[in-house]
């Protein structure tokens, strides 16, 4: 009797046993029902949410393609509302800039070959039309979209437009670091503001130069929402040589115009050229103005480099002209035209492109020369139709 007892007992514990197994199972699988709903929902208002960025992004190039002023888009702060940051939003980076000082524009030290110096500050007429866009009215729609040393740009929105924002990164806190740091937004976004409207540059709406970090807010270029540096598009693009050598031409007639509004770019590289598709084409567009100064105006203290600081500095930075990496020249026009023509050597052997021209071919190569005087125009370079 005692053994039997035992057994139903050992048969009961089993069947409580299993009861609370299944019942586990059961709590579990609901659970993972109702997360797979949640998920599936999620994936749909995302989809939803990316169908309206794509035609928001698209109404507005079509508006800029068409020389409109594109129409705000009441929905579109919405668009990512469960992942947006608002620009206003202070961080811990955040430094306020006492309201009452005012900057002039003054060159960003030309890449790394030269030292501060306060008598090769270069003032530019216009920086006081700059506008100044308050923190709320900017809202982050995505991660970013480039970064390097100077900080990182990101899609958001403005006003109802899909936009880009370089935010330069923090690099100190004493006042005078703040206030180098704004002179740089300033100077950049002067220079964008002089040379003015052309379709291979990109159109300034404002800057943030209040609260650190600084930012400069410039219209969007790209294919979909993807920003495709020129470096980047020859290895995840096909485009024919025909279309290669129009987006040569293309950034050899902004680079002209550059030139014409008394601007010298000195940063040019595949890195700084952007692709977009305008009117079914491959339109390029020369972006970063951190460096650039005036043809002619005063030139910042040369910092001297050894010859083996010169090897170095011209295998990192290629399009960099000799005359600047050695210090026996300046930046001017010819040192932008041995840049162009890095670009298009570049091309040329990453790309494959075919200039199909004996004379563009020695235009590029003499382009190439050490000496700046013996360098073409860079109408040479190009097709007479490009400008």
């Amino acid at each position: 009797m005692k053994h039997a007892a035992e057994k139903m007992d050992e048969n009961e514990d089993r069947a409580k046993g299993r009861m609370l197994y299944f019942k586990k199972i059961r709590k579990e699988q609901k659970k993972r029902r109702k997360e797979r709903r949640k998920e599936e929902e999620r994936k749909e208002r995302e989809e939803g949410r990316r169908k309206q960025f794509d035609e928001l992004v698209n109404r507005i190039r079509r508006s800029l393609t068409n020389g409109e002023e594109p129409e705000a888009y009441p929905g579109s702060l919405e668009l990512f509302d469960d992942q947006v940051a608002v620009a206003s939003r202070k961080g811990n980076n955040d430094i306020e800039v006492p309201a009452d000082e005012q900057a002039d524009a003054v060159p960003v030290g030309s890449l790394d070959l030269y030292a501060q110096s306060t008598d090769s500050q270069v003032s530019m007429e216009g920086s006081n039309n700059i506008e100044e866009i308050a923190q709320n009215s900017v809202v982050k729609l995505q991660n970013s979209i480039a970064s390097g040393a100077f900080g990182a740009c990101y899609l958001a929105n403005y006003k109802g437009m899909v936009v880009a924002v370089k935010e330069l990164r923090v690099r100190g806190h004493s006042k005078e670091d703040i206030e180098k740091q704004r002179k740089e937004v300033l100077h950049e976004a002067t220079v964008m503001l002089r040379i003015g409207s052309h379709r291979g540059l990109p159109h300034l709406f404002g800057i943030q130069s209040k609260v650190a970090p600084f930012r400069i807010i410039m219209q969007f270029h790209g294919i979909g929402k993807k920003s495709v540096t020129l470096r980047r598009a020859v290895t995840k693009f096909q485009l024919s040589n025909e279309e290669w050598k129009t987006v040569v031409d293309l950034v050899g007639s902004a680079l002209i115009y550059i030139h014409s509004k008394g601007v010298l770019h000195n940063d040019l590289k595949g890195d700084n050229v952007l692709l977009e598709t305008r009117e079914s084409c491959y339109n390029p567009v020369v972006i970063d103005f951190g460096k650039s100064t005036l043809i002619g105006g005063p030139h910042e203290k040369r910092r001297h480099m050894s010859t083996k600081e010169q090897r170095e500095y011209a295998l990192k930075y290629p399009h960099v002209a000799p005359e600047i990496v050695t210090g026996s020249g300046v930046f001017s026009v010819a040192s932008d035209t041995y840049s162009f023509a890095k670009v298009i050597d570049f091309l040329c052997d990453k790309a494959g492109m075919s200039l199909g021209s004996a004379k563009r071919v020695l235009a590029k190569n003499c382009a190439l020369v050490a000496d700046p005087s013996k360098r073409p125009a860079i109408e040479e370079l190009i097709r007479e139709t490009s400008y």
